[in-house]
C-alpha cells in the first residue's frame, strides 16, 4: 500500500472545509485578503492526491500537543509579502515551528514589499534574516516572487544566491500546466468591467481614473478583497479611517454599492466563476488580475509598488505603473495595450511553470506525492520511468 507524506501547511482553511462564505467572513479566515486563499490553495492543489486528512494546518500544531508529536515529510508555506514592517508575529511562530518539526520546507512565493529603489531598514530585519536562515536549514533554497526580493536577500541581507530561486507566485499555476483561452472582443461602451483596487494604498492618479471608470461605464464592477470591504458591503460596517476615500466605493452611499456593483468573492472558483463574464478586468492588485487571468479574461495590473510590479514583471501579465495613469489616459488604450502584451503570458508559461516544479524537486519533492493533473507530462514521464540497468 502506497504510503502518502504527512503535511503542515500555512493555510487558515482548506477548500474541502465545509465552512460558508458568512462563517468565513465573520472569522476572517481568508487573514484579512481573499487574495491570499488563491496562493494557498494553489499549492494544495499540486499536492491534492494526498488525503485530506494528512494535511495540519500550522495554526492547528500550535495549539494541539498531539499534533506535535506526529513525524511530517514536508512543511508547505506559501506566503505573500512577509518581508515588510508588521510581520514580526509570523516570522516569529513560524520559525518555531520549523525549528521544532524534522521535515522539508518548501517556501514557494515569497516576497518583499518595498515602495522605493532603496531597500529599507526594517524593524523587524533580524526577524526576517533568522527566519529565512532557518528555512535553509531543512531546505537547498527558498522560492520567493521576484527578483526585487531576490536582490532584497542577496545583495541587502547577504544570502548566497544560488539558495533564493525566483518562482513567481504559486496563484498563477492554480489550473497546473492549464490555463482557459482568452476572450478578446473589440472595445465598446457597453464592455463588462472588472475593477480591484487597493484602499490602503491610495493614489489619486489611479483613484480618479477608476471614478471615472465608474461613472463612464454602466457595466463596470468592484471586487473587493480586504475583509473590512466584505464587511461594509454585507454587514454595514464602516471601513476604517485609512481606506475611506471619496472617489472609490469605500462607503455605502457610493452609486457603485447603491447600483449593486459591488463584489466581495470569498473562494477563488467562486471568483473566477464571476468573473468569467467580464470583457477586461484592470486594478492595482495582482491575485485580483490573477484570478481574471486565469479565467481567460485580458487583465492589466496597475502596478503600485515592487511587489505588484515584480509579480507581473516576472509572469509576462500587462501592467503599468501608477503614475503612468494621467488625466489623457483612456480605459480604451489600456485595453488594446492589454491585448497586445497578453501573448507574452502564454510564450513563458510553460517554461516558468518548469521552473516552479523544478524548484519543487530541487527541494526533495517526491514526484509522486504529486498529482499528476498539476504536471507537465514531460515530468511525468521521468518520474514512471523504469530504472535503467546500464552501467
Amino acid at each position: 500500500m502506497k504510503r502518502y507524506p504527512e503535511i503542515l501547511i500555512q493555510t487558515i482553511a482548506f477548500p474541502w472545509s465545509d465552512y460558508d462564505d458568512e462563517f468565513m467572513r465573520e472569522r476572517d479566515l481568508m487573514s484579512g485578503n481573499t487574495g491570499n486563499f488563491l496562493f494557498q490553495w494553489s499549492t494544495l492543489n499540486l499536492f491534492s492526491k494526498v488525503p485530506h486528512e494528512n494535511f495540519t494546518r500550522i495554526w492547528d500544531f500550535r495549539h494541539n500537543p498531539e499534533l506535535q508529536k506526529k513525524k511530517y515529510d514536508y512543511i508547505l508555506l506559501p506566503m505573500a509579502n512577509a518581508f515588510r514592517e508588521g510581520s514580526d508575529e509570523e516570522l516569529i511562530y513560524l520559525t518555531e515551528v520549523i525549528e521544532k518539526v524534522d521535515a522539508k520546507v518548501i517556501l514557494d512565493g515569497i516576497g518583499g514589499q518595498f515602495e522605493d529603489d532603496v531597500f529599507p531598514k526594517f524593524n523587524n530585519e533580524d526577524l526576517i534574516k533568522k527566519f529565512v536562515s532557518t528555512v535553509l536549514t531543512k531546505a537547498k533554497s527558498i522560492g520567493v516572487r521576484d527578483k526585487r526580493t531576490q536582490q532584497y536577500l542577496v545583495d541587502y541581507l547577504g544570502f548566497p544566491i544560488n539558495r533564493v530561486d525566483v518562482i513567481g507566485c504559486p496563484s498563477v499555476r492554480y489550473f497546473g500546466p492549464h490555463f482557459k483561452t482568452t476572450k478578446y472582443r473589440k472595445f465598446s461602451d457597453d464592455f463588462k468591467i472588472g475593477i480591484n483596487f487597493t484602499p490602503g494604498q491610495y493614489k489619486y492618479s489611479w483613484a480618479k481614473f477608476f471614478d471615472k471608470i465608474f461613472r463612464k461605464y454602466t457595466n463596470s464592477y468592484a471586487y473587493f478583497q480586504d475583509i473590512e470591504e466584505g464587511r461594509m458591503l454585507l454587514d454595514n460596517i464602516p471601513m476604517p479611517s485609512n481606506k475611506y476615500h471619496d472617489l472609490l466605493p469605500t462607503f455605502l452611499k457610493h452609486p457603485v454599492i447603491k447600483e449593486n456593483r459591488g463584489k466581495f468573492i470569498v473562494r477563488p472558483d467562486d471568483w473566477m466563476d464571476d468573473i468569467s463574464e467580464m470583457d477586461f478586468s484592470i486594478g492595482t492588485r495582482i491575485h485580483g488580475n490573477v484570478i481574471p487571468l486565469l479565467a481567460g479574461v485580458p487583465s492589466m495590473v496597475i502596478a503600485i509598488d515592487s511587489r505588484t510590479a515584480g509579480l507581473a514583471d516576472y509572469n509576462n501579465i500587462p501592467y503599468v505603473w501608477w503614475y503612468e495613469i494621467t488625466p489623457e489616459t483612456t480605459l480604451e488604450e489600456l485595453y488594446y495595450r492589454t491585448c497586445s502584451e497578453m501573448p507574452k503570458f502564454y510564450e513563458s508559461f510553460y517554461d516558468k511553470y518548469d521552473e516552479y516544479i523544478n524548484f519543487f524537486i530541487k527541494n526533495g519533492v517526491n514526484l509522486e506525492d504529486l498529482n499528476s493533473k498539476y504536471l507537465p507530462q514531460h515530468f511525468i514521464e521521468v518520474s514512471t520511468k523504469e530504472p535503467s540497468n546500464d552501467c
